[in-house]
């Protein structure tokens, strides 16, 4: 038994870098593009919130060049960071079948590391899979960044993929609860609104969705959104900016001994800032050449 799991697993890294190797040779997307990948149930290119927005990628779950949608998770996911990035695109890669198992997710990531993505969001949970995890480490190591939602059990910790080293667990806020929604503790990173969030659904329409997903989602958004705006600053640089000008707020845990206090990301604060700090620059930047000009 333990001898033929070596070799199911020797035959799953292989193929792994076989495909990564024809891939890395197939493409370079360029630095100057900021593209999320969303690995979900494939995505609907064809929503007003998403046309022109999309690169349709690989379908990981039944292996062809198309990666359609036919649940609306992952279009729902991909609509919540295009509201968020307008001028971010999205590569849809599905690894979540119809019948909302995973599937082949290390591949997934390989391949959007390989497609150019700066952001890969997983809006999902799985098992521990010590490829995935050297597939994310590869990733970190390229200065990807990993978004993915903590889970909805409300339960102290992450679940997989969010628990992985390097990769940003995202648990829920109730804006009008003030709550948090979904998992929580020292293995979160964020808090975002995942409560009722309006965005794309199948056929054209319109959808509202709860979980972690959402926050997930919303917070690659934000990050993407950054990474548009303000192309001079690195991927560290990006989280810092993040820390600084999301809101803390304190919340008490029945099984923890402490309160914990969270960072929640809000958009319209992170666009706030954003503008704030460019017209400081600008005021700056006057002012030194008047003062140039009279000296």
């Amino acid at each position: 038994m333990l001898r033929r799991t070596a070799v199911y697993a020797v035959v799953h890294a292989l193929f792994g870098m076989s495909i990564l190797l024809v891939m890395l040779g197939a493409q370079d997307s360029g630095s100057d593009r900021v593209i999320v990948a969303v690995l979900d149930t494939g995505v609907d290119d064809s929503h007003p919130m998403l046309q022109g927005k999309v690169i349709q990628g690989f379908d990981f779950v039944d292996f062809k060049s198309v990666s359609e949608d036919t649940v609306g998770h992952g279009t729902h996911v991909a609509g919540i960071i295009a509201s968020k990035a307008p001028d971010a695109e999205i590569l849809s890669v599905r690894v979540i079948s119809n019948e909302d198992r995973l599937h082949n997710t290390y591949l997934a990531i390989l391949y959007a590391i390989a497609k150019g993505a700066r952001i890969i969001n997983m809006s999902y949970a799985e098992p521990y899979h010590w490829l995935t995890d050297l597939a994310v480490r590869y990733g970190r190591a390229k200065g990807v960044l990993f978004v993915a939602s903590s889970g909805n059990r409300g339960i102290n910790g992450s679940f997989y993929p969010a628990k992985y080293e390097g990769v940003y667990s995202i648990s829920g806020f109730n804006e009008r609860e003030q709550t948090i929604f979904g998992n929580y503790g020292t293995e979160v990173h964020y808090l975002a609104p995942s409560v009722r969030i309006r965005s794309a659904g199948l056929n054209g329409g319109y959808a509202f969705k709860t979980g972690t997903s959402m926050a997930a989602a919303y917070v690659s958004g934000v990050l993407a959104y950054l990474m548009t705006i303000r192309p001079d600053l690195s991927e560290k640089e990006i989280i810092q900016f993040l820390d600084d000008y999301s809101r803390s707020e304190v919340f008490a845990h029945d099984d923890l001994t402490e309160p914990m206090e969270y960072k929640i990301v809000d958009s319209a604060h992170i666009q706030a800032a954003v503008s704030g700090l460019a017209e400081l620059t600008a005021a700056y930047s006057h002012g030194m050449n008047a003062w140039n000009r009279n000296n």
